[in-house]
């Protein structure tokens, strides 16, 4: 009965230590001494009696910003008091927080954006769910959307998106709406006459040994579903008229080469380089690793395909692949055939090793299976690959892979880790999926892309604002125009030189080139026209360059009345007149205050970061010029250029300056 009577003494003495510390901690929170600490910062430097009173008024205590249309409270600010004082305490946690306009604390709060529980106001709990620093431009695409705000303002997202669409997720995923995007990667009739079996085999082991950038992912396939496939696709034939279209009058472009001597064959070639270089193919193509990545690797294009294909190919790509992004170029017979001499003798590249055997893979057997599957066209449409390439009779599969349109809001508990002991969370879940794509089952299907530790976080990024919780008074709708797809005379030039392949218009289109939606707002009718028969470099820093299509004048004219007349901004047009100021004071502006030339060149002095200006004041509107020197972005969403806020007289003064930049630049 002792022994009962120390336990039960010691049991008291416990259980009144640890009240007294849970009382003293109730009774003096750290958001407590926080509070005060900031109070005794706004006394220190009230620079008025009317600054020192609002001090000294300043309550200590819990403090709550409710958002009823988020459905949640905020109770962040109850230690992080100096958010919103932009000259508050730089120290943790009350420093302030970076400007956030034009986003508002009332309507956002803080876990719109940071997440983490916002009801607590201890650590760890608060910050239990906290979203990391590296991956906060998430948040920007539950209000943006899948595309985001644009460069400028979350350039780790933007980067995350154009991964993501390079790679074309969309192809298998659906990624936001309620209807999966359609993806057409390259037409596979024909494929027989195109490529070889032993490339074929060796792609479909493994893409980037071919080309490293390769939009294509390693699906892991084993040595039968590889040559069961290949049987498969190697079979599939251009419909008899398509083939008749695309191969035209092949033969008799084989009778010209032949009867060439060997100077004969030299010179055609160097004519080749020659067009290959007047083309700008570069702007699309790399070749002996310099170029563009919109279109397929060139070097080593010898070991892929043939001669008769690739000059099929060149002369009408569209008959091939209605949905190819080449377009199509006026080319003589001639200029054709040197150019595809050309790229086949820069082709020194092997795929394969030569010495491994097991990258040559024989026929399939049809009653041998593989992975339960017992022909191509069973592993074409298990593997997804129907999802990307349309073959007659083949329908895609939208239900192949998982929605991610609300991944975001997954909650932790009902996502399967397997046996894993990755961290139990979201952004480590998917960042490791990501990387290995099937380490959390044996059965998955999700191919491995290969991506860098920089890729997976620009995708992770992306991946955790695929959210459908955001109120649609939240979201933001991209700007459109109620400009359509450009039909009739315009429309077949439109389709012939492929040029929503590059650019934009009303939300349609490539993201490698300006946006049209207001190009006749913004550019002279006369300078386009000239233009669009000779394209030269506006930003010498880009790789990717217009094309010189050899259009007719008949084709420029069109165009570019079309551009002048329809694509306009009303707010461009209706902005007032602003009158030129002085064009020497413009110039000191621009050189010294602005310092513009540290990314604008003329002449070739100054910076590659933006356009070259040297004609600048014969291309663009003395409109546009103007509206952009005030805000670029309202036009322009992934504009490089800042918002200056340049007074109106100085804008006057650049202005004036600027239109005497009329230098006619050269091709």
């Amino acid at each position: 009965m002792e022994k009962l009577v120390r336990y039960f003494f010691l049991l008291s003495i416990i259980l009144l230590v640890v009240t007294g510390i849970i009382m003293f901690r109730e009774g003096r929170p750290e958001w407590k001494a926080y509070q005060e600490r900031y109070r005794e910062y706004l006394l220190k430097n009230a620079a008025t009696p009317a600054e020192k009173s609002q001090a000294d008024r300043y309550a200590i205590g819990v403090k709550q910003v409710w958002l009823p249309e988020l459905n949640r409270a905020d109770r962040c600010t109850t230690c992080h008091a100096g958010i919103d004082t932009p000259n508050g305490p730089w120290q943790p946690p009350l420093t302030p927080h970076p400007d956030i306009s034009p986003h508002s604390f009332e309507k956002f709060g803080c876990t719109a954006c940071h997440e983490g529980k916002g009801l607590a106001t201890r650590l760890p709990d608060a910050h239990e769910t906290l979203t990391p620093n590296r991956l906060l431009e998430a948040s920007c695409g539950k209000c943006h959307g899948l595309e985001g705000p644009g460069l400028q303002e979350a350039p780790t997202y933007t980067s995350g998106y154009e991964i993501m669409d390079r790679k074309a997720c969309r192809g298998c995923h659906l990624l936001e709406g309620d209807s999966k995007s359609d993806f057409h990667g390259p037409s596979l009739l024909g494929i027989s006459s195109k490529v070889n079996r032993e490339w074929l085999t060796g792609w479909l082991q493994e893409p980037k040994k071919y080309l490293a950038g390769a939009r294509m992912a390693n699906f892991l396939l084993n040595k039968n579903e590889i040559a069961a496939l290949a049987d498969f696709l190697l079979k599939q034939d251009l419909e008899a008229d398509n083939a008749g279209l695309f191969y035209g009058d092949i033969g008799e472009e084989e009778k010209i080469l032949d009867v060439l001597s060997d100077d004969e064959f030299d010179e055609l070639v160097e004519q080749g380089k020659v067009t290959f270089g007047r083309l700008r193919c570069l702007s699309c193509h790399t070749l002996n690793g310099k170029g563009g990545t919109t279109g397929p690797e060139l070097t080593g294009i010898s070991r892929k395909t043939n001669r008769t294909w690739l000059s099929a190919w060149v002369r009408s790509p569209a008959t091939y692949n209605p949905y190819t992004l080449m377009p199509t170029f006026n080319m003589t017979t001639i200029e054709r055939l040197g150019l595809v001499e050309y790229l086949l003798s820069e082709s020194e590249f092997s795929m394969l090793d030569e010495e491994d055997p097991d990258l040559i893979l024989p026929g399939a057997d049809e009653d041998e299976g593989a992975d339960g599957l017992y022909n191509g066209h069973d592993i074409f449409q298990a593997k997804g690959c129907v999802n990307c390439h349309r073959l007659p009779g083949l329908k895609p599969n939208p239900e192949f892979a998982p929605p991610l349109k609300g991944l975001a809001d997954k909650q932790i508990e009902k996502i399967d880790f397997g046996k894993t002991t990755v961290p139990r969370t979201l952004s480590d879940y998917i960042a490791v999926k990501l990387q290995s794509p099937r380490i959390y089952g044996d059965r998955l299907k999700m191919p491995d892309f290969g991506f860098s530790p920089e890729e997976t976080g620009r995708l992770t990024t992306v991946l955790l604002g695929r959210s459908e919780s955001i109120p649609s008074s939240y979201t933001v709708k991209g700007q459109a125009t109620d400009i359509p797809v450009p039909a009739g005379e315009v429309g077949d030039i439109f389709v012939r030189y492929k040029c929503l392949s590059c650019h934009r218009l009303s939300g349609r289109g490539g993201r490698v080139a300006p946006d049209l939606s207001y190009e006749g707002s913004k550019v002279k009718r006369e300078w386009l026209k000239n233009y669009l028969e000779k394209p030269y470099a506006i930003r010498p820093y880009l790789v990717e360059r217009m094309p010189r299509f050899n259009m007719t004048a008949v084709e420029t004219g069109t165009l570019a009345q079309y551009f002048d007349l329809v694509l306009r901004s009303r707010d461009v047009d209706s902005a007032p007149d602003l009158q030129l100021g002085d064009p020497e004071v413009g110039h000191r502006l621009y050189s010294d205050k602005y310092v513009c030339q540290s990314c604008h060149s003329i002449d070739g002095n100054g910076g590659y970061y933006g356009p070259a200006l040297e004609n600048v004041a014969n291309r663009l509107k003395t409109a546009w010029l103007s509206t952009r020197l005030v805000n670029p972005h309202p036009y322009e969403p992934g504009a490089r250029e800042p918002v200056m806020a340049i007074p109106e007289d100085e804008r006057a003064d650049i202005l004036a300056y600027i239109k005497t930049l009329k230098t006619e630049s050269k091709p």
